[in-house]
């Protein structure tokens, strides 16, 4: 039943009373229309003298007490327990809605500066035009300011600080709270449903529970349950311009950023942590130590001590490996798309040094390709490389007769090859590398030597999954310089 101190209570009202305003055709049950119901619950703590509603099966198992009666769609009757009066409407939340405004009045100020029963501790500071409803409770050492109204029945605890304009309702608060100007606490959460005449408001018949210690920003507001509690957890400290929907709870020494927005029924864990203009989804459960980037949009669970940013959320490196990836294709030049097709009138068996810089990670003095030729998919390519002077290698290796190193040949192959595996597997080079594996049936012909053009022609002999095995010749004026066999596959980094 909703907290008295917040609501009063309308009944007993006689169930067909309640039939007619949901417009629900009531089971014979009740034949002579004489049971009567105290209040409106939800499927969990139903009772003999409540009235609750079941919108879909596969929440039955929620039914753990024995309502008086139930709202339910007709192919639903059925599930609900022997002694339960079933209510047959096309919507039964919004028969519930109905039932609930008739049962249960959240209670109001009467105007006055100073309602009736008020308490106030020694000690405790009420600036000019605070307003205390009916009831309240001021602990010691607290201080209210300037215009700042407190509804009926709040409890607020000691050495509590609330600023200016603030509006409290609908909530218990515990010891060393802050509360900076501006803030709404208690309104009703956002929740509407069709009813016989359009859409209508359905009751939010909970409170919200302050815990000690938290710190709530200015502008902040923080919806009451509708008929489960919102709870903000010990310590937590809240920013300014927060949203809070109903029936969230909120575990202990949780942080939120300004502009976060949590949609209702979320259940956050201790110590986690939002982001400013993060943004969670209703019903969606955030694990203890877990971490949400700046505007982020969470649309699933995230597991406890995780971190989590994009829209739609997803584990950080994953987000960042995708950010990085997109910026990269946008400043591709050419502006190539996001499946690197070449742009019109391009040959697409041509990959040209810039492409080569982003498909594989070598770089001076270690790249060994210059350009890419007569590019097939899974199958082929062909490598070119100007050998000049210049190479560094040629300091040291018989610099009275310059010679490139073979193995230099075999490793010029083998770039070859990592380069149609990069481009045949769309390989993301954020996060993932290709490795040269293997070397076999090495046979170096004749010496390269400065001023030839390397060919490197290498075609695919078997490829699994990430594993490729490839055959490799090195040709000089199309005779043959060296030839390898090798394999390679793509790891993760």
């Amino acid at each position: 039943m909703p907290d008295p101190r917040f609501f009063e209570d309308l009944g007993p009202v006689p169930l067909a009373e309640l039939a007619r305003l949901g417009g629900a055709e009531m089971s014979d049950a009740d034949p002579a229309g004489v049971v009567l119901i105290r209040g409106v619950s939800i499927l969990a703590q139903a009772g003999p003298d409540t009235i609750t509603f079941l919108a879909d099966r596969k929440h039955i198992a929620a039914l753990e007490g024995q309502p008086g009666a139930c709202f339910v769609q007709a192919k639903d009757a059925a599930a609900l327990p022997a002694g339960c009066v079933a209510l047959v409407a096309t919507n039964p939340q919004a028969a519930y809605a109905l039932a609930a405004q008739r049962l249960h009045r959240p209670r109001t100020g009467g105007g006055e500066a100073r309602g009736a029963d008020v308490e106030v501790e020694e000690g405790a500071t009420l600036e000019a035009g605070v307003v205390l409803g009916s009831g309240v409770k001021v602990g010691r050492g607290t201080r209210i300011g300037a215009n700042t109204v407190i509804g009926p029945g709040v409890a607020i605890g000691r050495d509590c600080d609330i600023a200016a304009n603030v509006t409290i309702g609908f909530t218990l608060m515990g010891d060393r709270v802050r509360i900076l100007a501006g803030a709404r606490i208690g309104e009703p959460g956002f929740g509407a449903t069709v009813g016989p005449m359009g859409l209508i408001d359905i009751p939010q018949l909970g409170r919200v529970i302050i815990q000690d210690g938290v710190t709530i920003g200015a502008n902040t507001t923080i919806d009451r349950g509708a008929f489960d509690d919102t709870v903000i957890g010990e310590n937590t400290k809240i920013d300014n311009l927060v949203q809070i929907a109903h029936n969230v709870r909120i575990g202990r020494n949780c942080v939120m950023a300004a502009h976060t927005g949590i949609s209702g029924s979320v259940a956050i864990g201790d110590g986690a942590q939002f982001g400013g203009r993060a943004g969670v989804a209703d019903h969606v459960t955030i694990g203890a130590g877990a971490r949400v980037g700046a505007a982020a949009g969470v649309m699933k669970d995230i597991p406890a001590g995780e971190t989590w940013g994009g829209m739609p959320a997803r584990p950080i490196r994953e987000w960042l490996k995708e950010t990085a990836w997109l910026a990269r294709m946008a400043n591709r030049r050419g502006g190539w798309t996001m499946t690197r097709k070449a742009p019109a009138g391009q040959d697409p068996t041509q990959i040209d040094i810039t492409e080569i810089l982003e498909r594989i990670p070598h770089r001076y003095p270690f790249l060994l390709v210059d350009r890419c030729e007569e590019y097939k998919p899974n199958e082929s390519i062909v490598g070119i490389k100007c050998v000049t002077v210049n190479e560094p290698f040629f300091q040291g290796h018989f610099p009275d007769y310059p010679v490139m190193p073979g193995v230099l040949l075999i490793e010029a192959m083998a770039q070859t090859g990592a380069v149609l595996m990069s481009k045949s597997l769309e390989v993301d080079t954020e996060g993932k590398a290709i490795f040269f594996m293997s070397a076999d049936n090495c046979r170096f012909r004749q010496p390269v030597r400065p001023g030839d053009v390397v060919r490197m022609q290498v075609r695919v002999v078997k490829h699994r999954g990430d594993i490729f095995k490839f055959a490799g010749e090195a040709l000089v004026n199309g005779k043959v310089a060296a030839e390898a066999e090798f394999a390679a596959m793509v790891v993760e980094t």
